[in-house]
């Protein structure tokens, strides 16, 4: 697989008390036509957060609806059109940190500080994959505007 380089545009901004993170991400990227969007560093606390956990020995998921006071200590991953790939680490008060893929429900607690990516020339789209059943990132090139 060959990549170009690609120009890279940043939109830093701040999610307020109780706006929920991935609704924030989706309607930035879809208002400002952002193309292949992902967070380049972020930080804050948030007062819940819905989590999948990695898939057990049974193979099976576990999901947590989390309702606590957590700091971000780590948000990464894709924003596109077709959706959200986010993982985060999230730490409580006495510093026990629980992580996993973002499912949603990722509701700031005092204030997110979080700075967007754009790859310029680049399009994520999501699409579902038989072979992990799930919609996974595809790379392409962007179309241009008319």
């Amino acid at each position: 697989m060959t990549q170009q380089p690609s120009s890279l545009c940043v939109y830093p901004m701040r999610i307020q008390p109780g706006e929920d993170i991935l609704n924030v991400l989706q309607n930035f990227v879809l208002t400002n036509d952002l193309k292949a969007a992902f967070i380049v560093t972020c930080v804050g606390s948030v007062k819940r957060v819905k989590l999948r956990f990695a898939t057990n020995s049974e193979g099976k998921e576990e999901i947590s609806d989390i309702v606590k006071n957590l700091e971000i200590c780590s948000l990464v991953g894709t924003v596109s059109k077709d959706g959200c790939h986010i993982h985060g680490t999230f730490g409580d008060v006495k510093g026990v940190t629980v992580s996993g893929h973002v499912m949603g429900n990722i509701e700031v607690q005092t204030t997110v500080e979080i700075v967007i990516g754009n790859a310029d020339g680049y399009q994520f789209r999501r699409e579902f994959d038989h072979r992990t059943g799930f919609k996974e990132l595809v790379v392409g090139p962007s179309k241009p505007k008319i």
